[in-house]
């Protein structure tokens, strides 16, 4: 019998999970406000700048023929910077099916400010919440307080590191609930690689302050390509572990630890 040809129409965007600190950056005036700036400036003990900035990412996946996949990915992030402070509300979705049978469904959203007493020690809060339905995650709700310094802060390059603690409450598919204190460790890199090449890296780490043992550990890598004006290609790689993931009622079994996710597609920089 002969097989029908496949069809595929895609078009893929990566969007961000994770609230990154927002660096403040001296500049010409708020005509040079851009999110390269907000995202990759050095710190400065202060700035007369202020401004908007954001991005949005939409992408879909559709094959037909000896398999049916359907993958939706969208998400964005904006931000508005003040003297010493800047607020950041982002958020992702990402949903996929292969023959009908669902293989994602998860989506996360967050509130994060930030407060610079110092060039480059920083205060942050963040209202964070989520979903991972194949996980057996019905909702996730992760607020969270530190404090951060920026080890590194050049034009090209920032570091930071991050501590603090969150409370996190799971609900889960089958109305079970969890809650528990936990740590906030995290780490963010950002690099310009050259005049239209980005990359961002992060890494947290959420261990149950009654047990170490039990923990959450988020890591990500992103490269940018500006194509023409805020428009360009990303690629982006995540990793979530969960070291005690849900175990299924009707089947006794655990799901996995480890979800990976790599998306490749458009951005736009506003």
């Amino acid at each position: 019998m002969r097989r029908a040809a496949p069809l595929v129409v895609s078009a893929v965007a990566a969007g961000l999970v994770l609230l990154r600190p927002v660096p403040l950056r001296a500049q010409n005036g708020p005509s040079d406000w851009s999110l390269d700036a907000f995202e990759a400036g050095p710190a400065a003990a202060t700035t007369d700048t202020t401004g908007w900035g954001g991005s949005a990412d939409l992408g879909f996946t559709l094959t037909a023929g000896n398999s049916k996949t359907t993958n939706l990915s969208v998400g964005g992030k904006v931000a508005y910077r003040l003297k010493r402070q800047a607020w950041t509300l982002g958020g992702q979705y990402l949903r996929a099916t292969t023959d009908g049978d669902q293989t994602a469904n998860r989506g996360t959203g967050a509130l994060q400010y930030d407060f610079y007493p110092t060039a480059r020690f920083f205060l942050f809060a963040r209202a964070q919440a989520g979903f991972d339905k194949p996980a057996g995650l019905s909702r996730r709700l992760a607020p969270a307080v530190g404090v951060g310094y920026q080890v590194v802060a050049t034009d090209g390059v920032t570091l930071s590191l991050q501590g603090g603690g969150s409370w996190i409450q799971d609900r889960f598919v089958n109305d079970s609930t969890d809650a528990a204190v936990h740590a906030a460790i995290g780490q963010d890199l950002t690099w310009t690689v050259s005049g239209t090449t980005d990359l961002t890296q992060s890494l947290t780490w959420n261990p149950k302050l009654s047990d170490f043992g039990e923990y959450l550990v988020h890591g990500e890598v992103g490269l940018t390509t500006r194509i023409v004006g805020g428009l360009g290609l990303s690629v982006n790689f995540q990793d979530d572990y969960n070291s005690d993931p849900f175990v299924d009622p009707g089947t006794g079994l655990p799901r996995k630890k480890n979800d990976l996710t790599l998306v490749t597609g458009l951005s736009y920089k506003f």
